[in-house]
């Protein structure tokens, strides 16, 4: 979470006083320096989004055979059913 300091008495670890409008980032389960920031721009409730958004898919057409209600031929593997000239 990203705050900026906006009253004075805020103070770093070594002692050093942080200047007015500062921006610093902090966890997002921060609760120290009460009333002398605002918050900037938090990701708490936030969702990451894709790089990539998914696109929309195309609708497949039908073939034509299908559509007309025709199932598409298919190979006999009956080779009995072919006529043979060497009988």
């Amino acid at each position: 979470m990203l705050i900026e300091i906006t009253r004075r008495g805020v103070y770093r670890s070594a002692g050093e006083m942080l200047p007015i409008g500062t921006q610093v980032e902090v966890p997002d389960d921060f609760t120290g320096w009460a009333n002398k920031y605002r918050v900037v721009s938090s990701s708490a409730g936030k969702t990451l989004e894709v790089a990539t958004p998914k696109r929309p898919r195309k609708k497949r057409e039908p073939k034509q055979e299908q559509e007309q209600g025709q199932e598409p031929e298919q190979p006999s593997l009956d080779t009995e059913a072919e006529s043979d000239d060497n009988d």
